[in-house]
């Protein structure tokens, strides 16, 4: 496991007195802006993140694929795949990150989006 992790256990995180079955209406998270922007469902409506909440609450037991820690939010792009990440773990896993679309694709299919990428811009 990489050095980056020790400083912060789980990227993204509820409070420990935060019931997972209550109303999450008033209640307060944290996460890396990384963590948030690169999450599928999470996005920026007016000033507010909308989707962060639900993505929270199902992150809290996710393993993430390379550090084996809870709260990874990152998945891979493709079909079928159930890889999850953390964003730093994602980037130190040597995981395509498309910075135009916030989509990342773990290490063994990288390869056939960025042959998907190619074959559309030729295509086009």
């Amino acid at each position: 496991m990489s050095n980056h992790m020790s400083s912060c256990d789980m990227p993204m995180s509820v409070p420990n007195s935060f019931p997972l079955d209550a109303s999450v209406d008033n209640k307060e998270f944290w996460v890396h802006e990384e963590c948030a922007v690169w999450s599928k469902n999470v996005y920026l409506f007016g000033h507010r993140l909308r989707g962060l909440e639900e993505t929270v609450l199902q992150a809290v037991d996710k393993l993430c694929s390379r550090c084996k820690f809870p709260g990874a939010s990152l998945s891979c792009a493709s079909d079928n795949c159930s890889e999850l990440y953390h964003y730093l773990c994602a980037r130190d896993n040597w995981c395509h990150m498309d910075e135009d679309t916030y989509t990342i694709y773990c290490p063994q299919h990288k390869l056939s989006s960025h042959c998907d990428e190619q074959q559309s811009i030729q295509n086009s």
